[in-house]
């Protein structure tokens, strides 16, 4: 019993995705932009909830602006860490400052993003 556990134990070690490299990390950090960005869009494309006629689903315009504070304020973190990965001989500290920021940044639009609801 205790090596059948240990072998799972093991196995699920096998399947884990953390990061090994900043770079790894910056990419991840990247495809979580992307997934909370397609969100954030999706739901900006929806028609305005204002007026009577609104149609079932439909965006409200307070969370649209507040969609675009969010990307506005994630884009360019993103852009400036994944720059910082790419460089030749990168920082240590630059990229992690780089990487932490975006990460911050993220997690805010991602976190807006999972508020979103419709009429």
């Amino acid at each position: 019993m205790h090596r059948m556990n240990f072998a799972m134990l093991l196995a699920l070690g096998a399947c884990s995705t953390l990061p090994a490299t900043p770079g790894q990390s910056v990419y991840a950090m990247s495809v979580s932009y992307q997934g909370a960005l397609t969100t954030a869009l999706a739901y900006e494309r929806l028609p305005d909830c204002a007026g009577a006629t609104a149609p079932p689903l439909c965006s409200r315009a307070e969370l649209r602006q507040r969609i675009a504070s969010a990307v506005d304020h994630a884009d360019p973190l993103v852009r400036a860490a994944e720059a910082a990965a790419r460089a030749t001989n990168p920082s240590a500290t630059a990229l992690t400052n780089a990487l932490a920021a975006a990460t911050v940044a993220v997690s805010q639009l991602a976190a807006l993003s999972t508020t979103l609801t419709v009429k």
